[in-house]
């Protein structure tokens, strides 16, 4: 039997769902379940056989070569299909043209976290540039056996940097969870969504954050990062919830799902916050890891950068027109 699959969209989320899930007079999931978490629970089969069976060793082994070329600063000869959308920092750009193409040299560290049942697959870390150490957050989606997305998020020596942490990525994010220990994709994709909501809401209560909880951005430690009473500035002696109290940005929006891995308790998320109070006014665009045990939150790690506004990540979402009321 052959299993076909549509794209079905939501306000804030975007899905591949079996034909058998569709309500074929209303042309919607026949339940709410699957609207909310339909990725998280379609068969893997279904997903697998849409994006024609490319494993993560497939998967692994197409991320490299593009690696091998953006380091040569030429795309000539990866497999890419004809219309493919190619993002850096949300701007449309020629495949190679990116500042990344043109500017990356050498990669220092490298994590590479995979979910063949949509068909991602995400390299980050720490890279040299022209003369500075920079972040890089790259997406790649594949059918096929083509890149049809490729989308990056590169910190070129901008912003809140540690490269004492940047260089010294935690092995603990790409380790295997006992299964005792591992949640259900449609678990990793809640909590993550919990978060994102507790970061618009300032409610720290509205994510399940474990007592180990840590915090980084492109590799700047945000929790704990001074001790002794009296210790001030940003994250100084705050848990992961701590943290989330003092923040200035509005609601996240436009929220995608991009991996999710029970195995390793791994779900990538990206999304944007949307920040009025900047002059002028922008959005910071994350792709944020999360390491998830037993439940909750052990670690988080982000690559953002800020991006003008309206925000628009170029991969069928909605975008607004203007900020929402203070």
């Amino acid at each position: 039997m052959r299993f076909r699959a549509i794209r079905m969209k939501s306000a804030n989320q975007e899905y591949i769902l079996p034909v058998h899930m569709i309500d074929p007079l209303r042309k919607r999931p026949r339940s709410l379940h699957f609207l909310m978490f339909a990725v998280a629970l379609a068969p893997a089969t279904v997903v697998a056989q849409a994006q024609a069976s490319c494993d993560r060793q497939c998967l692994s082994q197409i991320l490299d070569q593009y690696l091998d070329h953006l380091l040569s600063h030429s795309p000539a000869g990866l497999p890419i299909a004809a219309d493919i959308n190619v993002r850096e920092l949300t701007v449309p750009v020629k495949l190679g043209e990116g500042g990344s193409w043109k500017r990356v040299t050498k990669l220092r560290t490298k994590m590479v976290f995979a979910d063949p049942m949509l068909g991602n697959i995400m390299y980050r870390g720490a890279v040299d540039t022209t003369g500075k150490l920079s972040s890089l957050s790259i997406r790649l989606l594949v059918k096929d056996r083509k890149i049809t997305e490729s989308e990056t998020i590169f910190n070129e020596g901008e912003g809140m940097f540690d490269e004492a942490y940047l260089l010294e990525p935690d092995p603990f994010l790409e380790a295997v969870l006992p299964p005792s220990r591992r949640s259900s994709r449609e678990e990793l994709i809640k909590i993550a969504d919990s978060y994102f909501e507790a970061i618009g809401t300032h409610n720290p209560a509205a994510a399940p954050f474990a007592a180990r909880c840590e915090r980084y951005e492109s590799g700047r430690r945000m929790t704990h990062n001074k001790v002794g009473a009296g210790a001030t500035g940003e994250g100084a002696n705050e848990t992961c919830s701590e943290t989330l109290r003092n923040l200035k940005g509005q609601q996240t929006i436009n929220r995608r799902f991009l991996i999710a891995d029970p195995e390793r308790g791994i779900v990538i998320g990206a999304t944007f916050i949307q920040h009025p109070e900047r002059k002028p006014p922008n959005s910071l665009f994350m792709h944020e890891l999360f390491k998830i045990v037993d439940g909750r939150i052990w670690e988080i790690d982000n690559i953002a950068h800020a991006v003008p506004w309206p925000p628009d990540s170029g991969y069928g979402k909605t975008v607004p027109t203007a900020f929402p009321n203070p």
